[in-house]
């Protein structure tokens, strides 16, 4: 499975780190070489690169890249140095939600490594390129899974996908479009349609790119038209991601996803979410206690520099919404497929 060709959007080239601005897309394909630490900070404010799973290895990376800087084989001044740039590499990711403080377990394990200086650099490249792999194992992992969890009818399958949740979002292959990906493999799918996700078009403009630069049947049709689409029979089972899932299976997800899953359960269509484990939250009892961020309304109401909302009006504006666990089939990870009541049997 490693060898599957699809999207890499983060590729480590010996010395630098090589990535896919997706900023530009879908209106071209750019790679930008990341040699500084500090340019990575401002390829993730700028939204060069987004999503929790990619952003968390690409700051990895960044450590390492900093760590070259120090010249000195002293360890204390060394560490004093790998300090500052946690601080600062964390607060450069600061806005990605759900992200927390993704360098601390490096740092401590840094701390407590005996080695050199020249050791602890080494570390650190090790270190990133093992989460690298983890990311990419896990997805392929989750989109496994995620074949036990489809329906077994009809044989060729219409599944619809929705926000970003592919290749782009993590370090390749993706969660929810892993399963596609995999179903693909052998042979179940139809048609992969995608709703726009707005107001962001994550959907339109990453998971449906990513679909047509691997030749994957895509059809993108506006959110409002996805109970029409169920309603006609296009759509045989809904797949989503997951920002976060609580203790008790409900899932934040872009905002729209709770609408769509409703749609579902009105068409009696099964509605899985493919989500790396460590996505899952023991510590909030259920979508209550999910963070719900909002995000500029100035995304909301223009759109490629241009006004779509008349000016004066008041702007609703959050990121996420939360889909309860009651319509939920399954919940997929790496560990297995669990009803979302059950997802302590996989803990």
């Amino acid at each position: 499975m490693l060898n599957t060709p699809h999207i890499y959007p983060i590729v480590w080239k010996t010395d630098h780190l090589l990535i896919l601005d997706q900023s530009r897309i879908p209106r071209e394909l750019s790679l930008i070489e990341v040699r500084r630490s500090e340019d990575l900070g401002e390829a993730i404010q700028r939204q060069i690169i987004r999503g929790i799973p990619i952003v968390r290895v690409a700051l990895a990376y960044a450590l390492y890249l900093a760590a070259q800087k120090f010249q000195t084989n002293d360890r204390t001044l060394f560490l004093e140095g790998m300090s500052t740039w946690v601080d600062r590499l964390e607060n450069s990711a600061s806005k990605v939600s759900g992200l927390g403080q993704p360098l601390r377990p490096l740092w401590q394990a840094l701390q407590e490594n005996t080695g050199s200086v020249t050791e602890l650099k080494a570390y650190l490249l090790t270190t990133a390129q093992a989460w690298h792999l983890t990311d990419l194992q896990t997805c392929y992992a989750v989109g496994e899974q995620g074949l036990t969890a489809l329906p077994a009818e009809p044989e060729s399958l219409g599944i619809l996908v929705y926000g970003n949740c592919g290749g782009l979002a993590t370090t390749g292959y993706g969660t929810a479009l892993g399963v596609v990906r995999s179903a693909r493999r052998i042979k179940r799918i139809r048609q992969v349609y995608v709703a726009e996700t707005r107001p962001g078009f994550q959907g339109a403009r990453f998971a449906a790119w990513e679909c047509v630069q691997e030749g994957l049947p895509i059809t993108v049709m506006t959110d409002g038209m996805v109970g029409l689409a169920m309603r006609q029979g296009l759509i045989n089972v809904v797949v989503l991601g997951a920002q976060g899932i609580a203790a008790n299976g409900d899932v934040s997800n872009w905002v729209g996803s709770y609408l769509i899953a409703l749609a579902a359960q009105a068409h009696q269509i099964p509605l899985l979410v493919a989500a790396s484990w460590q996505t899952i939250d023991f510590s909030k009892p259920d979508g209550q206690s999910l963070t719900l961020p909002h995000q500029s309304a100035r995304e909301i109401y223009e759109w490629d520099g241009n006004l779509i909302y008349p000016p004066g009006a008041e702007v609703y504006d959050p990121v996420y919404d939360i889909t309860p666990a009651a319509l939920i089939q399954t919940i997929v990870t790496e560990r297995g497929c669990v009803p979302p009541q059950n997802l302590s049997e996989l803990k």
